[in-house]
């Protein structure tokens, strides 16, 4: 999934039961497939732009519950931070 995204630099809003499935990714027990969500999510960030708001109310309260397990929230500061410079 990741590849597709990163070689697809536009991606459209329709994204069918993706925001779904990694809304329950985000939230898995294992810490690395967590963290492969949290970049998944941030490509698709990047490739649909404001267009991702959309999916903004499925994937964020993921990401937050993420925020408990140290490994995971490591990843997630290193995604913002790299966002912002």
């Amino acid at each position: 999934m990741a590849n597709i995204v990163t070689e697809n630099k536009l991606v459209s809003n329709n994204l069918g039961e993706l925001p779904n499935v990694l809304a329950q990714r985000l939230v898995d027990s294992n810490s690395k497939i967590a963290a492969a969500a949290i970049a998944i999510c941030q490509s698709l960030g990047n490739a649909m732009g404001m267009q991702c708001k959309l999916h903004v109310r499925t994937l964020f309260p993921g990401m937050l519950q993420g925020m408990g397990d140290s490994k995971v929230r490591h990843v997630i500061f290193n995604h913002i931070y790299l966002n912002i410079r």
